[in-house]
């Protein structure tokens, strides 16, 4: 596991939070876990329980499966191979919450990561419908972006 996966690892576990029964996330679709969405919005919740270690490891393998998929993707590539592990993990972050092509819509931040202009990256991430979605997630990951140091809020 790369540590940029690691520190994925650790935010998303503090940002999405551990609950073994199925929940609707904010935006209405059934979830379980590490936020794993299991269904489709408004879907009805399913009689099921999961545990925090099953719930991890589904976590990590998406994680991993994610990071394999930007290193694979020659435009994402190119934005990604040439980043620190906490600006990494942020991209990693970015997409468990919204995907890759959800990422792929984000082409100013991608243009502006393939130029290693973090202060325009982190600007990107804040103007978007995610980080009006969940705004104290996105400004950290921002912050993170910007400074390229794991945010404090994840230290603790």
């Amino acid at each position: 596991m790369t540590a940029g996966i690691q520190i994925a690892a650790g935010m998303l576990a503090k940002e999405e939070g551990f609950r073994s029964k199925p929940y609707y996330c904010s935006e209405n679709y059934p979830t379980i876990g590490y936020g794993e969405k299991i269904g489709d919005k408004y879907e009805p919740l399913p009689n099921i329980e999961t545990t925090e270690p099953i719930a991890y490891r589904k976590m990590i393998g998406m994680v991993e499966v994610n990071e394999k998929t930007l290193l694979n993707n020659p435009d994402l590539y190119r934005c990604y191979f040439h980043l620190n592990d906490a600006r990494k993990a942020v991209m990693l972050s970015i997409v468990y919450q919204i995907g890759i092509y959800g990422l792929l819509k984000f082409k100013k931040l991608l243009a502006a990561l393939e130029t290693a202009s973090y202060d325009k990256a982190a600007d990107e991430m804040l103007n978007s419908l995610a980080a009006r979605q969940t705004p104290k997630r996105w400004l950290r990951n921002a912050e993170q972006m910007r400074s390229g140091v794991l945010h404090a809020y994840y230290k603790s």
